[in-house]
């Protein structure tokens, strides 16, 4: 097999390479997309591995190009931080697979059935269409069901009637397979559709199908949460963008009536001296997936201009939807701050430690099959890779906390969400440490996010459970204020001494050598996401956290 890299960050390129040269791949690497389109037109390849940013012509370009020309077949994207609109306009050219940097060079391998006789594992329950007298290929798949048609109204059908987590095209008319992929997408938007029956592409396709639906269901939400939100808010979508929803409260600051709002576009609430204003941010949540707040100028009912302090928040779903949160004109508090800057660096630094991380661990895998297991070297190796996963696990850590909190509001029992978080907390405590659940009164139901403020009592507890000397106890409580709830994680431990405790919320403050220094900084992000607020009590002995959660009206008993 003939493989084309083309990829601007030459180590990282140059380590696929060797992955891939281990399992009798020929490998061409180029620096930039003009000399990938160079080499694609004057040597036959069997796949082109093609970085979506490169200089002089974007991967997408090149995709694009090589697609129209026919060659190489197997096409498969890699990016390290793009854009959602970017990675989207790729799906849509059809068979081509998009790798996250750092992804797993098992991943590429098995996309190219370099797999050595390994098959990728799809995900079970699996439902396909497939179309084509090549069918057979795929053969039998364990746990998969493939519904197999001969005719292509059959499939055009059965799409439209049932919910598929993929489709395969395998079809030698090229302007018939085009033809009823877009049937097909009309059918059934989220529905990936491909033209090949290589398990790691189907593999890849289920999936996408599954993030696509995922996404669907989390605007959904996000669009029936809008209507009674607290606060001022407006969720923009599509492109060109137009406004999508709104809550109840937007519709007092600005003076505009639903109906006028109703898949306007942005001219209805931008000052027509300053046009683009609120287009920049958007675009500029789009590319960076990262929160930004800017002064700007809004224009109200009846033509008046007023200035907001707007946060454009990216809102997780489908359609690049941007939600703007309108707040007076005022400098930040230092907190707040901080964590803007950081989430606007973030971004960066990602994009530069995935690459470096992507080709270590691609070395790595070179060298695991090269070196005998039972040597020193192997030793030496175990020990790379175990402190390369700690470099990703850190990555993943400021990541987590730089990405904005998109709370899911449930009223659920207060004593449900205890239980669970203990139960996190026992598995990774010793056997002498006891974990406890007080809730006095069983009946008590919180309106919160339930799976965010379980992490939360999870990173406190867990921080308890270091702090233990092997054996003491644990325990996590809520109650009922007249100001609200108040949930309580408490240790018989050494404590925290005094001159530390006013750094400790602080991101990337720890005493702990393995410690990324984010558990705390991210409890404090989610309990303030809740409009609450979280601090460290004087206490005799050990540490108690306080956690106080406003009221709301979910603490009744209906839901």
């Amino acid at each position: 097999m003939r493989v084309l890299i083309a990829d601007d960050n030459l180590d990282l390129a140059r380590s696929l390479a060797t992955v891939l040269q281990t399992r009798g791949a020929t490998t061409v690497v180029v620096p930039d997309g003009s000399q990938a389109l160079e080499a694609a037109n004057n040597q036959r390849f069997d796949a082109a591995v093609v970085d979506l940013k490169m200089p002089n012509r974007s991967g997408l370009e090149v995709l694009q190009a090589m697609r129209a020309a026919g060659q190489p077949q197997c096409l498969i994207a890699v990016t390290g931080y793009d854009s959602a609109e970017r990675i989207r306009a790729v799906e849509r050219l059809g068979q081509v697979p998009v790798l996250r940097k750092p992804f797993d060079p098992q991943e590429l391998l098995n996309i190219l059935g370099l797999h050595g006789g390994e098959q990728p594992e799809l995900p079970r329950r699996a439902r396909l269409a497939v179309l084509g007298d090549g069918s057979a290929e795929l053969g039998p798949l364990p746990g998969v069901l493939m519904d197999r048609f001969a005719d292509a109204d059959m499939i055009r059908e059965a799409v439209a009637d049932h919910q598929y987590d993929a489709a395969i095209l395998l079809l030698d008319d090229n302007d018939e397979a085009e033809e009823i992929s877009a049937d097909l997408r009309t059918l059934d938007q989220d529905l990936a559709v491909i033209r090949s029956a290589r398990p790691g592409l189907v593999a890849d396709a289920v999936e996408r199908s599954r993030c696509r639906r995922e996404a669907a269901d989390r605007l959904e939400m996000l669009q029936s949460l809008m209507r009674n939100a607290p606060a001022p808010l407006l969720v923009l979508g599509g492109d060109p963008c137009m406004i999508t929803d709104w809550s109840a409260n937007l519709e007092t600051l600005l003076g505009h009536r639903g109906a006028e709002l109703h898949d306007s576009g942005l001219d209805r609430i931008e000052d027509p001296a300053h046009p683009r204003q609120i287009a920049k941010l958007v675009e500029q949540v789009r590319l960076g997936g990262q929160p930004v707040s800017e002064d700007l100028r809004i224009r109200c009912r009846g033509g008046a201009i007023r200035q907001f302090a707007v946060l454009a928040t990216p809102a997780d779903s489908g359609e690049q939807a941007v939600m703007l949160s309108f707040g007076a004109v005022g400098p930040l508090d230092p907190h707040t701050e901080a964590l803007r800057m950081l989430g606007a660096t973030a971004a960066g630094v990602a994009h530069e430690m995935r690459n470096t991380l992507a080709g270590v661990g691609n070395s790595l895998t070179v060298l695991q099959h090269r070196i005998p297991k039972d040597s020193a070297a192997a030793e030496v190796l175990l020990r790379i890779r175990e402190r390369t996963a700690r470099a990703q696990e850190v990555m993943s850590d400021l990541l987590a906390f730089a990405r904005p909190v998109n709370m899911r509001f449930k009223t659920v029992p207060a004593r449900m969400v205890l239980l669970s978080a203990a139960d996190r907390v026992r598995e990774g405590a010793p056997s002498g440490i006891q974990v406890h659940v007080r809730v006095p009164d069983p009946t008590l139901r919180i309106q919160v996010d339930p799976v965010a403020l379980q992490m939360a009592l999870v990173d406190l507890g867990n921080n308890a459970v270091q702090a233990l000397p092997g054996n003491g106890n644990i325990e996590l409580s809520c109650v009922r204020e007249t100001d609200g709830v108040q949930l309580r994680v408490t240790d018989d431990g050494p404590g925290i001494p005094d001159s530390l405790r006013q750094e400790i919320f602080d991101p990337f403050f720890t005493t702990r050598a393995r410690g990324s220094g984010l558990g705390l900084a991210n409890v404090r992000k989610v309990v303030e996401a809740h409009g609450g607020t979280v601090r460290l009590e004087d206490s005799p002995r050990g540490a108690r956290f306080l956690i106080g959660l406003p009221p709301r009206p979910g603490y009744a008993e209906e839901d």
